[in-house]
Protein backbone atom coordinates (compact mmCIF):
# COMPACT_ATOMS: atom_id res chain seq x y z
CA UNK A 1 0.00 0.00 0.00
CA UNK A 2 2.84 2.13 1.03
CA UNK A 3 5.06 1.49 -2.29
CA UNK A 4 2.00 1.80 -4.62
CA UNK A 5 1.04 5.25 -3.10
CA UNK A 6 4.37 6.42 -3.39
CA UNK A 7 4.06 5.43 -6.96
CA UNK A 8 0.73 7.19 -6.89
CA UNK A 9 2.71 10.38 -6.14
CA UNK A 10 5.12 10.23 -8.81
CA UNK A 11 2.93 9.53 -11.65
CA UNK A 12 -0.08 12.30 -10.29
CA UNK A 13 -0.74 14.59 -12.92
CA UNK A 14 -2.67 16.79 -10.25
CA UNK A 15 -2.90 17.84 -6.99
CA UNK A 16 -6.02 15.60 -6.17
CA UNK A 17 -4.11 12.62 -7.49
CA UNK A 18 -0.87 13.49 -5.50
CA UNK A 19 -2.94 13.93 -1.93
CA UNK A 20 -5.01 10.88 -1.88
CA UNK A 21 -1.58 9.08 -3.39
CA UNK A 22 0.41 10.45 -0.07
CA UNK A 23 -2.86 8.88 2.19
CA UNK A 24 -2.87 5.67 0.50
CA UNK A 25 1.05 6.09 1.26
CA UNK A 26 0.43 6.86 5.14
CA UNK A 27 -2.17 4.76 5.48
CA UNK A 28 0.28 1.53 5.13
CA UNK A 29 3.33 3.34 6.85
CA UNK A 30 1.00 4.09 10.21
CA UNK A 31 0.16 0.04 10.14
CA UNK A 32 3.77 -0.69 9.74
CA UNK A 33 4.03 2.23 13.17
CA UNK A 34 1.67 0.20 14.76
CA UNK A 35 2.73 -3.38 14.60
CA UNK A 36 4.64 -4.38 17.40
CA UNK A 37 2.37 -3.07 20.19
CA UNK A 38 4.36 -1.79 23.06
CA UNK A 39 3.75 1.56 24.64
CA UNK A 40 6.61 3.17 22.96
CA UNK A 41 5.35 2.52 19.56
CA UNK A 42 1.65 3.44 20.55
CA UNK A 43 3.22 6.82 21.43
CA UNK A 44 4.92 7.20 18.12
CA UNK A 45 1.91 6.01 16.55
CA UNK A 46 -0.26 8.89 17.88
CA UNK A 47 2.44 11.32 17.13
CA UNK A 48 2.65 10.37 13.71
CA UNK A 49 -1.20 9.86 12.77
CA UNK A 50 -1.63 13.56 15.11
CA UNK A 51 1.53 14.56 12.16
CA UNK A 52 -1.00 12.89 9.03
CA UNK A 53 -4.26 14.24 10.37
CA UNK A 54 -2.12 18.00 10.48
CA UNK A 55 -1.20 17.75 7.23
CA UNK A 56 -3.86 15.87 5.18
CA UNK A 57 -5.83 19.08 6.59
CA UNK A 58 -3.34 21.48 5.66
CA UNK A 59 -3.50 19.93 1.94
CA UNK A 60 -7.10 19.41 1.74
CA UNK A 61 -7.68 23.23 2.71
CA UNK A 62 -4.98 24.39 0.53
CA UNK A 63 -6.48 21.85 -1.92
CA UNK A 64 -9.66 23.19 -2.01
CA UNK A 65 -8.89 27.40 -1.83
CA UNK A 66 -6.69 26.29 -5.08
CA UNK A 67 -9.59 24.85 -6.83
CA UNK A 68 -11.46 27.70 -5.98
CA UNK A 69 -9.17 30.48 -6.75
CA UNK A 70 -7.77 28.49 -10.01
CA UNK A 71 -10.74 26.45 -11.29
CA UNK A 72 -8.30 23.61 -11.65
CA UNK A 73 -5.75 21.14 -9.71
CA UNK A 74 -3.66 19.85 -12.89
CA UNK A 75 -0.31 20.89 -12.53
CA UNK A 76 0.07 22.15 -16.07
CA UNK A 77 -3.50 24.18 -16.23
CA UNK A 78 -1.91 25.80 -12.90
CA UNK A 79 1.21 26.62 -14.56
CA UNK A 80 -0.80 27.80 -17.68
CA UNK A 81 -3.09 30.20 -15.68
CA UNK A 82 -0.37 31.75 -13.24
CA UNK A 83 1.29 32.90 -16.65
CA UNK A 84 -1.50 34.14 -18.03
CA UNK A 85 -2.54 36.05 -15.19
CA UNK A 86 -1.00 36.04 -12.32
CA UNK A 87 -1.75 34.64 -9.06
CA UNK A 88 -4.85 36.28 -6.77
CA UNK A 89 -4.01 36.20 -2.90
CA UNK A 90 -6.17 32.99 -2.10
CA UNK A 91 -3.89 31.24 -4.74
CA UNK A 92 -1.16 32.91 -2.76
CA UNK A 93 -2.60 31.40 0.33
CA UNK A 94 -3.87 28.22 -1.13
CA UNK A 95 0.24 27.89 -2.17
CA UNK A 96 1.22 28.46 1.87
CA UNK A 97 -1.03 26.24 3.20
CA UNK A 98 0.55 22.99 0.70
CA UNK A 99 3.74 24.17 1.64
CA UNK A 100 3.02 23.88 5.24
CA UNK A 101 1.23 20.03 4.69
CA UNK A 102 3.86 19.24 2.86
CA UNK A 103 6.46 20.29 5.42
CA UNK A 104 5.01 18.35 8.21
CA UNK A 105 5.25 15.25 5.79
CA UNK A 106 9.11 15.91 5.10
CA UNK A 107 9.53 16.92 8.95
CA UNK A 108 10.97 20.04 8.04
CA UNK A 109 11.46 22.53 11.32
CA UNK A 110 9.46 23.42 13.29
CA UNK A 111 7.40 20.32 12.10
CA UNK A 112 9.79 17.87 12.46
CA UNK A 113 9.40 16.64 16.57
CA UNK A 114 7.41 13.02 15.33
CA UNK A 115 10.18 11.90 12.83
CA UNK A 116 12.53 11.43 16.05
CA UNK A 117 9.84 9.75 18.14
CA UNK A 118 8.73 7.41 15.29
CA UNK A 119 11.76 6.26 13.47
CA UNK A 120 13.29 5.16 17.27
CA UNK A 121 9.76 3.43 18.13
CA UNK A 122 9.56 1.12 15.00
CA UNK A 123 11.85 -1.83 13.50
CA UNK A 124 15.03 -0.48 10.81
CA UNK A 125 12.66 -1.53 7.47
CA UNK A 126 9.93 0.86 8.89
CA UNK A 127 12.77 3.27 9.75
CA UNK A 128 14.04 3.08 6.43
CA UNK A 129 10.51 3.83 5.01
CA UNK A 130 9.43 6.20 7.31
CA UNK A 131 12.75 8.54 6.88
CA UNK A 132 13.75 7.72 3.38
CA UNK A 133 10.74 6.88 1.05
CA UNK A 134 7.79 8.83 2.70
CA UNK A 135 9.77 12.47 2.90
CA UNK A 136 10.50 12.07 -0.76
CA UNK A 137 7.46 11.60 -1.78
CA UNK A 138 6.16 15.01 -0.37
CA UNK A 139 9.26 16.92 -1.40
CA UNK A 140 7.91 15.45 -4.79
CA UNK A 141 4.34 17.31 -3.77
CA UNK A 142 6.14 20.60 -2.74
CA UNK A 143 8.45 20.54 -5.88
CA UNK A 144 5.25 20.21 -8.32
CA UNK A 145 3.63 22.42 -6.47
CA UNK A 146 6.76 25.31 -6.79
CA UNK A 147 7.17 24.56 -10.30
CA UNK A 148 3.13 25.00 -10.95
CA UNK A 149 2.77 28.27 -9.23
CA UNK A 150 5.54 29.86 -7.82
CA UNK A 151 8.70 28.80 -10.00
CA UNK A 152 10.84 31.92 -9.94
CA UNK A 153 9.49 33.50 -6.91
CA UNK A 154 12.34 35.13 -4.59
CA UNK A 155 10.00 34.85 -1.60
CA UNK A 156 9.18 31.19 -2.12
CA UNK A 157 12.79 30.49 -2.97
CA UNK A 158 13.72 32.33 0.57
CA UNK A 159 10.83 30.45 2.17
CA UNK A 160 11.98 27.29 1.56
CA UNK A 161 15.95 27.89 1.61
CA UNK A 162 15.56 29.27 5.20
CA UNK A 163 13.49 26.08 6.30
CA UNK A 164 15.59 23.94 4.75
CA UNK A 165 18.75 25.32 5.96
CA UNK A 166 17.12 25.56 9.53
CA UNK A 167 16.15 21.82 9.72
CA UNK A 168 19.32 21.11 8.62
CA UNK A 169 21.25 23.22 11.05
CA UNK A 170 19.20 21.74 13.48
CA UNK A 171 19.00 18.28 12.83
CA UNK A 172 23.12 18.19 12.87
CA UNK A 173 23.27 20.04 16.09
CA UNK A 174 20.84 17.77 18.00
CA UNK A 175 22.21 14.40 16.45
CA UNK A 176 26.19 15.53 17.47
CA UNK A 177 25.12 16.48 20.73
CA UNK A 178 22.38 13.23 21.01
CA UNK A 179 23.13 10.57 24.15
CA UNK A 180 21.14 7.49 22.46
Amino acid sequence: LSEGGCAGCILSGDLTTLILSLVFASAGTLGMVLQNETERTKEAGISYFAMLALSFALLLLGGFLLEHAAGTLEWGELDRLRRQSGLSPMAVCAGILLLIGFAARIAVFPLHTWMAKTCAAVSSPTGMILSGLMPVCSLYGMMSLTKALFPLDPYWGLALMVFGSLTALLGSFLAVFSVR
